[in-house]
């Protein structure tokens, strides 16, 4: 689940290989008062590199390469 401000944003992916791109939109037209965005990732578990064999005991989630916020002009209605 993502969340910017606390709002749920729907994400859509791309593909179905890795590295995954998922894609959303939020209004930026509720910026916070102190001006500062705040996006949420949240995971329903995570795993272990140590569950496929590697020496690596940490349990994570994904590993982002980045992030990339654009602004889109949305049609009038």
């Amino acid at each position: 689940r993502a969340y910017m401000n606390e709002a749920a944003v729907s994400l859509a992916r791309e593909g179905q290989r890795y590295p995954a791109l998922l894609k959303g939109q939020f209004p930026a037209d509720d910026l916070p008062a102190d001006g500062k965005w705040c996006l949420k990732l949240e995971f329903p578990e995570v795993v272990s590199p140590a569950d496929r064999g590697s020496d690596d005991q940490r349990r994570l989630a994904i590993r982002v390469r980045s992030v990339k916020l654009s602004a889109v002009a949305l049609p009038v209605v």
